[in-house]
């Protein structure tokens, strides 16, 4: 929940002050407060951030548009967090640098695949148009479009193109202004959030992490396995859908 709650003052900090200022401006305040997250919550774990903005964008720099930027993704991107779950993996089930990593992870591979799909539009179908990118970011707009506050700590994914609208205003009306209040959607997602937070702690109680690796787990039946796994697995949404909220 650390993780998620502090993006409802930040956006309100965003919708306050910076959502139509600069794309400029808006980049560097998305950078500083991804800057600030990753060093809350990973310390001086938050070198493996950095890193990944700065592999993506000398990726993009040298070989992006082409079929080796693709192949350059999957096996830096996926590797780094390979070789990190490798270092960092305990008995128990820990939440650790690797954890946003794997968000960025997804995300830059993603960004490559797109730009590539950009160099390539014509032989587009119209849904992969939507998400191609035709100009390739900037050291800034990689960094912040992968240290982005709503999804760089817990995720959701999205594409540049809808970071871009975002940052750009198209959701704003024609005198530049928010369309409509986000304040009871937010609510909305926000007291939804709670409530799952507040069963996956129960549940936590109740059927704790360390049961998996039991031995009475291992003696049951393949069908009550799975019924366990996908009770516990919802947990997951807890942190999820309070983060949604944040976004309108």
């Amino acid at each position: 929940t650390c993780r998620s709650f502090p993006g409802y003052p930040i956006a309100v900090i965003h919708r306050s002050f910076f959502y139509n200022k600069s794309t400029t401006v808006q980049h560097a305040f998305f950078v500083v407060i991804g800057v600030i997250l990753y060093v809350f919550n990973n310390g001086y774990d938050c070198i493996h951030a950095f890193i990944s903005v700065l592999m993506a964008y000398i990726t993009i720099r040298v070989v992006g548009g082409k079929p080796e930027s693709v192949i350059a993704a999957h096996v830096f991107f996926l590797g780094y967090l390979l070789v990190g779950y490798w270092y960092a993996e305990s008995e128990a089930y820990d939440i650790t640098w690797t954890t946003p990593y794997c968000i960025m992870t997804l995300r830059f591979t993603g960004l490559i695949m797109d730009i590539y799909d950009g160099a390539h539009f014509e032989a587009l179908r119209a849904d992969q148009k939507k998400t191609a990118i035709k100009d390739p970011p900037g050291l800034l707009e990689v960094a912040a479009y992968g240290l982005f506050y709503t999804g760089t700590i817990g995720g959701p994914q999205f594409s540049l193109s809808k970071f871009r609208s975002y940052v750009n205003g198209d959701w704003l009306d024609e005198k530049g202004q928010p369309r409509q209040s986000s304040l009871m959607p937010s609510l909305g997602r926000f007291i939804g959030g709670c409530t799952f937070v507040v069963l996956n702690q129960w549940g936590a109680v109740w059927i704790p992490n360390t049961f998996f690796n039991s031995q009475e787990f291992f003696r049951m039946e393949c069908s009550q396995q799975q019924l366990y796994y996908g009770t516990v697995i919802n947990r997951d949404f807890a942190v999820a859908y309070s983060f949604l909220g944040n976004q309108r």
